[in-house]
């Protein structure tokens, strides 16, 4: 698990724990960094899955483009090729649902409102989540054998009205942030390739309905 010190990680860590799965942390905050390939091999051998949850948030779009690329997009293809290089069998991408917005997204609220239809332009949408939509296309046309599942969690629960309005009731409470993790990295899966919605289920959202299928 790389980022495994973060917010994220914090929260669905001791799912892992409860299930009884042994959880490989890698952290920059331990001294551990994506861009070291060599330390990458050693911390994922033996492993039957690599969950890449180590990004540059959102929160930090004031230092621009540049950082998001670097650490979000560059770091993620070094975690990624050195998982197929080992022939790990299951690649486990934390995204986000901000790739449905565009311009600045949330903190816009001159956008208009979110449709799961929406095919987001790199170009066009904030740093952060124009990261995350690289990435995903570098998986989908580079993975290989190795299965790879996209997760793009949403927002926690509880969560501020003219947010929930705004993405159409799309939230997530813990317990299913967490199932849905811990289950997209243990479970079988046929889906070699597959971008889910970790949000509660609704028609709103279908990749929601699917995650539901699939890890629920």
């Amino acid at each position: 698990m790389t980022g495994s010190s973060g917010l994220l990680a914090s929260w669905i860590r001791p799912g892992f724990d409860r299930a009884g799965v042994e959880v490989v942390g890698y952290d920059l905050k331990s001294g551990q960094d994506i861009f070291d390939a060599q330390k990458l091999e050693k911390a994922m051998e033996g492993c039957d899955a690599v969950l890449h949850l180590a990004a540059y948030p959102s929160r930090e779009s004031a230092d621009g483009w540049g950082a998001f690329k670097h650490l979000n997009h560059e770091g993620s293809i070094v975690v990624f090729e050195t998982a197929k290089k080992l022939k790990i069998k299951r690649f486990v991408y934390g995204s986000t649902g901000n790739v449905y917005c565009f311009g600045d997204g949330l903190q816009d609220d001159k956008q208009p409102p979110i449709e799961v239809e929406d095919t987001p332009d790199p170009e066009l949408v904030h740093p952060y989540p124009r990261s995350k939509l690289l990435t995903e296309a570098y998986l989908s046309e580079n993975r290989g054998t190795i299965q790879v599942i996209v997760l793009r969690p949403n927002h926690l629960a509880p969560t501020p009205k003219e947010v929930i309005d705004r993405w159409r009731g799309a939230t997530i409470t813990r317990d299913r942030l967490v199932r849905y993790f811990v289950n997209a990295c243990t479970r079988y899966i046929r889906n070699r390739y597959v971008i889910l919605d970790v949000i509660e289920p609704t028609e709103n959202y279908p990749g929601s309905l699917k995650a539901q299928e699939l890890l629920d």
